[in-house]
């Protein structure tokens, strides 16, 4: 069929099949707040829809979180997978010693990989370390370009002395030198703008001003400027940190007149309209708050375009296309329109004149909308996003408590109740967070309704997405949210490749479980082994499993799912018993990590505009004092720290305390090749044989324990007959000894040999491939319940220790049922304000996001 006889349901048709071929994923991260300590658990819940419909999805079993520095290193990566109910939900403990900074969270399916790096989540949290209370970083660009960097107290701001000091940019190792007035000042010149700063045992990430430029660029509405059209023109302006940058500026012709001015409506963002001629060429003078000028040349105005423009006026959307002026239609042409890669309508255009298409916004659902212009042979002529903006927000509308105010160690009855929301919600799924708004404050640059209607279908980096959407200040919020659609990407699908048939399929499968791969070769020629067995074994969670390679000497196993850390014995021998092959397991590989656009400063939750913000020197000294209740550890600031007595020399395993001999990896080393079984009997160990894949001590059966773990005789024998010795960090072999209790069980004669196995990280360089390994994939992390105290009665109201909890409650998994769900927890101490953050999917894709304040009883005034 030609293109020009194609009708219009064609194009939809096309758009619906791209939309089956390859269904995607969106994927939201709820957290119970964005600001942690050192020390911290981060709680989370992970909801998985589909990118269409928002509805839940279980088809991708498993969802991945990773903690990564503002450097782009991975410091955390987790394997969360879905409970009975299929939520996925997990948490994440900050380790002590985590250098201060605003670190990015990113989350994703392993079917999300399929599509670009900026579709995952990301989301930034700041971590404050409490040594902050004691030392403060000032840090500079010297004239010459040097880093000078300053250490004060941050409350009596005199110097802090610093003897011990290391800087890290993006580069390597900046190295520095102690200056006279106690700073200090890197010995070569630097470019970054971002380092990790060690000061004794304190780190920061810190980032220093670079000289300030920024860029400007246009977007036509509908693509293009056309001669003898009022055009509207979007502009954005960027600073080099890639946030917005405040400008104002005049459009100029090429005879020097001003046809327009313009300044910025939001975040950099604004337009300007006015007609343009062809006959003239047109550039944007600009100029920042600094007073740097930039000038931009406009493209150039097309005669004989067509273009989509399309305007909004209280719940009505017009579309019109617009020619240039003389340029009749000469071709046909269609209106597609799209939403999140579902297609809603196509209509035709023929002959001259303008053509007008009116819709209401209940014609489409919330979220971005996509009009295109698409001529005979189906390409895109023009493009016009908008976007259908959700009822404004009500706080609390949905929340209910069984009492206004609340005193500490009060419990809190909180009715969820969705049946009156516009859009009612009588089946799903939420999680809930209640946090002490002395120390921090919900998260008001994002939230689920921004992420899954807007961020999540753009390109870019949009700056604070959730203040389109908060109460208040209407018409400026959707002027500007306008405006973001002239100057945003579309992401999700290629239209126009879906337009020529050539429709895009998913490489990666949702993830229904966990896989261990790889391939059997000839050692010589590295041929593939076909029709060998595999066999892959676990005793710490029971697993032994054999399987055959295929034509290309490949296996796979899949169909199963353990805990993180669980290791696992992978063998392969030739179809004749030896081990003359070489085994190669795949690495699980994973999308690289890169620093992202910086935490927008400088914003406030709208509905805590009215309370003074937390103050962090406060909310440290808190942590520190849960930290000696918790823990009996205290953060102090030490600068250095010189240790003179000897060393002790600490046992290396648990075992060791009782063994009668201990091997350590040193004496493997001459046996590196060696079975380990042969390895040990051949005098590593005097009196212990082996024999038929045993060992035995004293005409008793040895009893094996790999990695802590009691080897059954069937996995012992494996292991001691296709392992190697140098595979052995270290052996303890321990003998009964009546003496001694821990040295075996009651009435149980055997000897027992405890073997701790190398990491993948400790083997040496020159370990060669043979039929054997040892694996460690990323397993799921076992659930973990939060905990929240429950004062029941009087004596416990009446502890003396305080109660210190800055998140109260976290619930990753409420269900609604017939619109409603109910939740309990306890206040902490003190006279302070909560706040409560819900978040969650409807079984049909309905989006909830609703928050309250509480408030406490308030001390009666003295007279």
């Amino acid at each position: 069929m030609y293109a020009q006889s194609l009708p219009a349901d064609s194009l939809l048709h096309r758009l619906w099949q791209q939309s089956q071929l390859y269904p995607q994923e969106k994927l939201y991260l709820h957290t119970d707040r964005s600001t942690y300590a050192t020390g911290d658990t981060l709680w989370m819940r992970a909801y998985v829809v589909d990118a269409a419909l928002h509805q839940p999805t279980l088809k991708s079993r498993y969802a991945y979180v990773e903690l990564i520095s503002p450097l782009g290193n991975v410091e955390k990566r987790l394997r969360l997978r879905q409970d009975e109910n299929g939520a996925i939900h997990g948490h994440l403990a900050l380790p002590d010693t985590l250098p201060s900074g605003s670190y990015q969270l990113r989350s994703y399916t392993r079917f999300m990989e399929n599509q670009p790096e900026d579709l995952f989540f990301h989301r930034h949290i700041r971590v404050m370390n409490p040594l902050s209370r004691s030392i403060r970083i000032q840090a500079q660009r010297t004239s010459n370009r040097h880093l000078r960097l300053r250490f004060i107290h941050p409350v009596t701001q005199q110097p802090v002395p610093v003897r011990t000091l290391r800087v890290f940019s993006p580069e390597g190792e900046i190295l520095c030198s102690a200056q006279k007035d106690g700073s200090w000042e890197s010995m070569h010149r630097t470019s970054a703008s971002l380092f990790r700063v060690q000061a004794g045992n304190f780190q920061e990430y810190l980032s220093v001003d670079r000289p300030r430029s920024y860029a400007v660029d246009f977007f036509p509405e509908g693509g293009y400027l056309l001669d003898g059209v009022l055009s509207k023109v979007a502009f954005k302006a960027l600073n080099e940190d890639g946030l917005g940058e405040t400008i104002t500026g005049e459009i100029q012709d090429d005879r020097d007149s001003v046809v327009a001015t313009f300044s910025s409506l939001h975040r950099g963002m604004g337009y300007v309209s006015f007609i343009p001629s062809a006959a003239r060429k047109y550039r944007a003078r600009c100029v920042n708050n600094d007073g740097t000028e930039k000038v931009i040349s406009l493209p150039e105005v097309s005669t004989n375009g067509q273009v989509l423009k399309v305007e909004r006026h209280k719940g009505t959307l017009s579309c019109r296309l617009l020619s240039a002026t003389h340029a009749p239609l000469t071709d046909s042409l269609y209106l597609l329109v799209q939403q999140r890669g579902i297609p809603r309508l196509a209509r035709a255009c023929m002959g001259s004149g303008e053509s007008v298409w009116m819709f209401r916004d209940e014609d489409f659902s919330e979220g971005l909308v996509q009009f295109l212009l698409v001529d005979a042979s189906l390409r895109i002529r023009s493009e016009r996003k908008v976007f259908i903006t959700p009822s404004p927000r009500q706080e609390g509308s949905a929340l209910h408590t069984d009492q206004p105010s609340y005193a500490a160690r009060e419990k809190v009855t909180l009715r969820l109740d969705f049946n009156g929301r516009e859009h009612p919600v009588p089946d799903g799924s939420c999680s809930v967070a209640v946090t002490h708004n002395h120390d921090v404050r919900p998260d008001s640059l994002s939230d689920i309704v921004s992420h899954l209607l807007l961020a999540s279908d753009l390109k870019g980096h949009i700056e604070h997405p959730s203040w389109y959407f908060a109460p208040g200040q209407e018409g400026l919020r959707h002027e500007a949210l306008d405006v973001l659609m002239l100057t945003q990407g579309w992401t999700r699908y290629e239209v126009a490749e879906a337009l020529q048939n050539h429709f895009r399929r998913p490489t990666l499968l949702p993830e229904a479980s966990m896989v261990l791969e790889g391939k059997v070769t000839t050692r010589l020629l590295r041929k593939p082994v076909r029709g060998t067995s595999v066999g892959i074994s676990s005793p710490a969670v029971g697993l032994l499993e054999y399987i055959q390679t295929d034509n290309d000497g490949r296996f796979r196993l899949q169909g199963f799912e353990f805990p993180d850390t669980t290791r696992y014995l992978v063998s392969a021998f030739s179809k004749s018993g030896t081990d003359k092959v070489v085994l190669e397991m795949d690495l699980t590989r994973f999308p690289a990590a890169q620093p992202r656009m910086p935490e927008t400063p400088g914003t406030v939750t709208p509905t805590a505009q009215s309370r003074p913000a937390p103050n962090p020197m406060e909310y440290l000294t808190k942590v520190d004092t849960k930290s000696t209740y918790d823990k009996g550890i205290r953060h102090i600031y030490m600068d250095e720290v010189l240790i003179t007595a000897p060393r002790k020399s600490p046992y290396r395993t648990p075992t060791e305390v009782m063994a009668r001999n201990v091997r350590r990896e040193k004496d493997f080393e001459k046996r590196g090749l060696m079975p380990m079984g042969d390895a040990i009997a051949y005098s590593m160990i005097p009196g212990v044989f082996m024999n038929r894949g045993r060992l035995t001590f004293r005409g008793h059966s040895v009893r094996l324990y790999i990695d802590g773990i009691v080897a059954d005789a069937e996995y012992a024998s494996l292991v001691l007959e296709t392992m190697l010795a140098s595979d052995i960090k270290q052996a303890d072999f321990v003998v009964p000894d009546p003496n001694h209790p821990l040295s075996s069980a009651p009435g149980d004669p055997n000897a027992a040999l405890f073997i701790t196995l190398k990491s993948g990280d400790e083997w040496s360089a020159d370990y060669s491939p043979t039929n054997i390994g040892v694996v460690q994939p990323l397993g799921y992390q076992p659930p973990a319940a939060f905990y929240s105290p429950r004062y029941a009665w009087a004596g416990q109201k009446e502890q003396i220790r305080p109660d210190l909890r800055t998140t109260l409650y976290w619930n990753p998994n409420v269900m609604i049922r017939n619109g409603q769900a109910a939740i309990e927890f306890y206040t902490a101490d003190g006279t302070v304000d909560y706040s409560v953050v819900v978040e969650g999917v409807g079984q049909q894709g309905e989006i909830i996001h609703e928050t309250l304040t509480l408030s406490p009883i308030q001390a009666p005034k003295s007279e």
